[in-house]
């Protein structure tokens, strides 16, 4: 659930109508959407790209106060170096050691997913550019609603089947046990007009607190 959850509010996959559009695609309609430069090593690189992702943020009013990135970002950064050979973000990115502590990039902390999300893997969609491999923002921007909370059954004599009607499992003649669980939830960006932007529209104009990095080659 917190997979289907994540991949509606990030990506729009399975996303309600009513649901304001997915990060993913807001953020590239407000061009608050960084190509990647360097894929790995070297200096500058993703370092650049995250720089410049938190910087539209901030250009649109809004505090960057958190990031969310595929695993894969870990070994982008570590690949940083400075001229001497140093790491460059081992200090920032305390923690990855030590499970108690919350690991941070410039400063503010850092998610790592490792769900496997179809939308943090290269793409084809000429209009997004590529797939993501970062989001940063204004995560108090980001409002999650709990409408109902979990409700769930058990069932041992039921048939289930696909949305096109075709019969996927048979619980009984295969001896199988199912659980149904549901829950409801609501999504939304306030997005406010702020002194940096008084676009009546985050979407209309180019306010939006989120911005993400895409994936290079």
């Amino acid at each position: 659930m917190a997979i289907a959850l994540d991949d509606a509010i990030f990506f729009g996959v399975n996303k309600p109508t009513i649901w304001p559009p997915d990060i993913k695609t807001a953020a590239f309609t407000v061009q608050n959407s960084v190509a990647a430069t360097t894929p790995s090593g070297g200096s500058g690189g993703i370092a650049d790209d995250v720089n410049a992702a938190m910087a539209l943020v901030e250009a649109d009013g809004y505090v960057v106060n958190g990031h969310w990135a595929r695993p894969q970002v870990k070994a982008k950064l570590r690949g940083l170096k400075d001229t001497t050979g140093a790491p460059i973000f081992n200090a920032q990115l305390r923690g990855w050691q030590n499970v108690e502590a919350q690991p941070e990039l410039y400063n503010e902390k850092i998610v790592f997913s490792n769900a496997g999300f179809s939308n943090f893997q290269d793409d084809t969609d000429p209009g997004m550019a590529g797939g993501i491999q970062l989001i940063t923002g204004d995560w108090n921007q980001g409002l999650i609603g709990i409408r109902q909370d979990l409700t769930w059954k058990k069932l041992d004599q039921a048939a289930l089947f696909d949305g096109s009607g075709q019969l996927v499992y048979n619980l009984p003649q295969q001896d199988m046990v199912a659980m149904r669980v549901v829950a409801r939830y609501a999504w939304q960006v306030p997005n406010p007009i702020n002194r940096m932007n008084l676009q009546d529209n985050g979407l209309a104009g180019s306010r939006y607190p989120f911005a993400t990095v895409r994936q290079g080659a």
